[in-house]
């Protein structure tokens, strides 16, 4: 959705900075990236992944549970997107 990072982008943006938004959940992800588009902050880069300390199984979130899908890991961690 973007609660607290349509208005950090915002004060970057006037900065001239960019910044990296995590959200896992699909649904809120793509709510992020309109609200990111309705307010035109082109200095986001939103990821529909968790952010983990190490790679981990992916979990897929549907209906408030967490569901493992064998075998794949997430496409990066923290580390690799910097």
């Amino acid at each position: 959705m973007g609660i607290h990072t349509v208005p950090l982008a915002q004060a970057l943006q006037e900065q001239g900075r960019r910044l990296v938004a995590f959200e896992p959940q699909p649904v809120i992800f793509q709510q992020l990236c309109a609200n990111l588009a309705l307010n035109g902050l082109m200095n986001v880069t939103a990821w529909p992944f968790a952010c983990v300390p190490r790679r981990a199984m992916h979990l897929s979130l549907r209906a408030g549970r967490a569901n493992k899908r064998a075998g794949k890991p997430l496409q990066r961690n923290c580390r690799e997107v910097w």
